[in-house]
C-alpha cells in the first residue's frame, strides 16, 4: 500500500473541485469525474492493483462527500422532462382510469 502518495492525491483531487464549478453535474457525473480521476492516478503511479485501487477510490469517495457538503449539492433528481421520455417505454406503469 502507498500511503505516501495519499497526500498529493487528496491535495490535487480537492485542488480540481476547488478550481473548476462542479455544481452543474448531478451526484453520477460527480462520481465519474472522480473514478476518472482515481483511474488516471493509479496508471501514473503504477498502483493499479485491488489493494491500493480500493484505498484511493474510498479516498476519493471522502473528498467528494467533504466537497458536496461543504457546497450543498443536491442529490441527483430526474427533471420532469427525463421521467416524460421514460414513461412510454414502460405503459404499464401508467395511472390507470
Amino acid at each position: 500500500m502507498n500511503y505516501e502518495l495519499s497526500i498529493p492525491f487528496e491535495a490535487n483531487l480537492r485542488s480540481l473541485f476547488s478550481e473548476n464549478d462542479f455544481t452543474s453535474l448531478d451526484t453520477t457525473q460527480y462520481g465519474e469525474y472522480v473514478k476518472g480521476y482515481t483511474d488516471e492516478f493509479l496508471k501514473i503511479h503504477r498502483l493499479d492493483d485491488a489493494e491500493n485501487r480500493h484505498y484511493f477510490e474510498s479516498l476519493a469517495e471522502e473528498v467528494l462527500s467533504f466537497w458536496k457538503t461543504q457546497n450543498s449539492i443536491p442529490p441527483f433528481e430526474p427533471s420532469l422532462d427525463q421521467i416524460k421520455s421514460i414513461a412510454p417505454l414502460a405503459p404499464h406503469f401508467a395511472p390507470q382510469t
